[in-house]
């Protein structure tokens, strides 16, 4: 399905921060079905991922991407490609998304 915009989250070893950026996107009083939300790995050691799994697996319309190339250009890209939507937002991982958003 095709999203009205998708959100991508950069990251690599940011966990806490993570987790907030990522509630505050859940927590959007939208339908989930009008956003995606992917999020960039790029090559963390610490929880990251599974924070990053906790949230893909009760939200549906969040998806982990692993991208091993240092860089957020890369990570950027690579989340650009992997968009559903002919918009695409990205937001620090440690950004909070205010409701709305």
């Amino acid at each position: 399905m095709k999203q009205l915009l998708s959100i991508v989250v950069c990251t690599l070893n940011r966990s806490p921060l993570l987790a907030e950026c990522l509630k505050s996107l859940e927590s959007q009083p939208v339908a989930p079905g009008t956003y995606e939300v992917i999020i960039v790995d790029n090559g963390s050691t610490d929880a990251t991922l599974d924070i990053a799994e906790s949230f893909a697996r009760r939200n549906p319309h969040f998806r982990i991407i692993a991208e091993p190339q240092p860089g957020l250009s890369n990570a950027r890209n690579t989340g650009w490609k992997e968009a559903n939507s002919d918009w695409v937002v990205y937001m620090d991982d440690d950004a909070k998304a205010t409701p709305g958003y």
